[in-house]
């Protein structure tokens, strides 16, 4: 028996008994319908929560900081000397400190009467570029630049306050009406700013309003540039709202502060350092490399990593409570072939008499049994589409406040071939026992059988 008449026996077999073979077909739908949707949910979330870390940050960037686990003898001090150890690391791009200055006890100033209320950062000159800032006006720092050169983040200017008047002290952003924004009190290409020190025992220097009355002795600041702030957001790096100075002026700005407060300064050390790694493959030794040396680390990339080590969880889960719906398919395709080998026991008498080959009539069992799970396949991966797009179109809607409208039922190819590869096998497994009990029976039985 060739191939094209297997198929065509089995064909025929099968639309004998019709309703018979439906109902069967229809419970493989269900099943293939279960473990296809199930899956594709547990990818398009997966998805999703892809597309939300790649637009969190760049998946280069490691922050490293001290290890707070270990007691304070023996914590290794995030210090320049281990910046330059960190620097050393292979596929270590570029690695710089990030200072934060109090702007309440540090406040930048200008023209003696505007008060800058947002963040200022110290930061490595050479670093901003390799982070991937870039600047809408002027341009970045260079290494033949002062210490006393700052960059601008795109809405700095409009963070000033004008300490004379008591209404209207702000400049807002947003366009009017007619489409125009207003200037802002500042122009940071062309003022100088300069900090002021608050001294923490006088009464006159702790009005937040107002600017304190000394002036720091550092030279004034130069803006060379205002940032570009990007089309995406990036958690790691502000690049509208921040000014950026000089780690070494940040750094004689708070030795300043702190002679003037009568603080004992301490040792130079820094709450945290960010890493770039050369790209997203050496993340993870960069990181390996970096807490051997007796630091914590953390980054987009690892946890993406475990993200997508939970998200595989959470598809087997969910392909696993779509499977058991197979597994009841499977035992109604074991029913079926069942009891059309107890209908057709004398059919398989005159086979044997005849000189059928038993092999024949295992394959015979075999192919119907497999077809079952064929046909219930190539319907349940159509259905599955179907319900794949509703689901989308219901769920996205009602949870675009958290997955911003994106699909949430995801089919790849792949998941159409398993899903098509899964339900013919599980018929030609449920097939096997009645194949077997088919081939077993004596033929002189057989046809005696009624």
């Amino acid at each position: 028996m060739n191939f094209s008449d297997l198929i065509s026996m089995c064909a025929r077999n099968l639309w004998r008994r019709k309703v018979r073979t439906l109902l069967t077909v229809f419970g493989v739908v269900i099943g293939t319908c279960s473990i296809i949707v199930m899956v594709s949910l547990g990818i398009g979330i997966g998805e999703y929560n892809m597309q939300w870390i790649n637009q969190m940050g760049d998946l280069t960037i490691i922050t490293v900081y001290p290890d707070w686990s270990s007691d304070t003898k023996n914590q290794v001090k995030l210090n320049d000397e281990a910046i330059k150890s960190i620097k050393a690391i292979e596929n270590v791009k570029v690695a710089t400190p990030f200072m934060n200055l109090d702007s309440w006890s540090m406040p930048l100033g200008a023209k003696d009467r505007y008060k800058y209320q947002g963040s200022i950062v110290g930061v490595d000159l050479d670093a901003l570029e390799a982070f991937g800032y870039t600047a809408a006006q002027g341009r970045l720092f260079n290494g033949s630049d002062p210490e006393n050169v700052a960059v601008f983040g795109a809405q700095a200017a409009y963070q000033f306050m004008d300490t004379k008047r008591k209404r209207n002290n702000y400049v807002d952003a947003t366009p009017d009406a007619n489409g125009k924004v207003k200037d802002p009190f500042v122009k940071p290409m062309k003022d100088d700013f300069e900090f002021y020190l608050t001294d923490q025992n006088s009464t006159t220097n702790n009005d937040g309003t107002k600017l304190p009355e000394r002036k720091s002795t550092l030279d004034a600041l130069k803006v060379v540039g205002v940032l570009d702030p990007g089309e995406s957001s990036n958690y790691q790096f502000d690049m509208s709202y921040t000014i950026y100075v000089d780690i070494d002026y940040a750094m004689k700005l708070q030795a300043e502060y702190n002679k003037l407060n009568g603080t004992r300064t301490t040792e130079k050390t820094y709450d945290q350092v960010y890493v770039k790694a050369a790209d997203i493959d050496t993340v993870e030794k960069v990181e390996t490399d970096i807490q051997a040396l007796g630091f914590q680390t953390s980054s987009m990339a690892s946890m993406r990593k475990e993200m997508s080590q939970q998200m595989q969880t959470i598809q087997l889960v969910l392909g696993g409570i779509g499977g058991i719906s197979m597994i009841v398919a499977a035992l109604s395709i074991t029913n079926t072939m069942v009891m059309s080998i107890y209908e057709r026991t004398r059919e398989i008498g005159v086979m044997k008499v005849l000189g059928c080959k038993l092999g024949n009539i295992r394959a015979m069992f075999l192919g119907e049994a497999a077809m079952i799970g064929l046909i219930g396949g190539l319907v349940g991966v159509g259905l599955s589409f179907g319900i794949s797009a509703l689901l989308n179109v219901v769920l996205s809607g009602a949870m675009a406040a958290d997955y911003g409208g994106s699909a949430l039922s995801i089919i790849p190819f792949w998941l159409v071939l398993v899903g098509m590869a899964f339900a013919t096998g599980v018929g030609l497994v449920a097939g096997v026992a009645p194949a077997n009990r088919a081939v077993k029976i004596s033929a002189i039985e057989a046809i005696r059988h009624e």
